[in-house]
């Protein structure tokens, strides 16, 4: 596991300080059956956060509490998700880990499931899959 971490530890910190990867580092100097991939939370990438019948969640409440940044369209991924997958699909990514949001799928925390989110949800697992991620 320290080896791991030390490996991707210095990974990263040749990226840092070279400018461009391709002058560093291939693929092929990573060991078979690495997964490049990258992760993001709903809150963090979803925005549309008043749309198809998403209803605020904790950290809606919580950020609207206050004056300051909320996540009310963040990097609006619930539009351009096809557009994100397309850039994970030319960054050469494998797998893409996210979280679901809750309020957009059930939003009264029990009983139906939105129709909407679960369409959004369907079509975004879609669309990475017919990327190969």
């Amino acid at each position: 596991r320290m080896e791991q971490i030390l490996f991707l530890i210095t990974i990263f910190s040749s990226f840092a300080f070279s400018g461009r990867c391709s002058d560093v580092c291939s693929r092929n100097d990573f060991p078979e059956g690495f997964v490049f991939g990258s992760a993001i939370s709903a809150f963090q990438w979803e925005g549309a956060v008043d749309e198809d019948g998403r209803t605020p969640s904790i950290w809606d409440t919580f950020v609207h509490s206050s004056s300051g940044p909320n996540g009310d369209i963040v990097c609006d991924g619930y539009h351009k998700f096809k557009e994100d997958v397309r850039l994970m699909y030319d960054m050469g990514l494998d797998a893409f880990r996210f979280s679901i949001s809750w309020p957009r799928l059930i939003p009264s925390g029990r009983g139906p499931v939105n129709s909407k989110g679960l369409r959004f949800y369907k079509s975004f697992i879609h669309e990475l899959k017919r990327h190969g991620i």
